[in-house]
């Protein structure tokens, strides 16, 4: 038993041409219809602007919360409360020492 009757419905995608003519993208017409600029070229160019700055904020993001990478802060940690005593007590025996020197003098 075969069926030679079966037809395939097809999805036929339009372009975007209106009778010959490219028709913009909808976020180049709205930005001119708005205002924010005069031209496509214009808003092509502050489009990708914004593309670069949305992959350099997400790069930042995975750099930090996801790598714990340190963007941005000294790659020398802070000095702890121990380093600090120690080079306290260091500054006082120069200073004993000297103090010593020149008595004896």
């Amino acid at each position: 038993m075969q069926d030679n009757n079966i037809v395939f419905d097809e999805f036929k995608i339009k372009s975007r041409s209106v009778f010959g003519q490219a028709e913009s993208p909808a976020m180049i017409r709205y930005m001119m219809k708005k205002g924010i600029v005069k031209n496509e070229k214009t808003a092509n160019g502050i489009l990708f602007g914004v593309i670069i700055v949305s992959l350099l904020a997400s790069a930042y993001v995975f750099a930090v919360f996801v790598f714990d990478i340190n963007v941005g802060k000294s790659a020398v940690p802070q000095e702890t409360e121990q380093i600090r005593a120690a080079r306290e007590e260091i500054r006082q025996r120069t200073q004993q020492r000297i103090n010593n020197s020149q008595s004896k003098q």
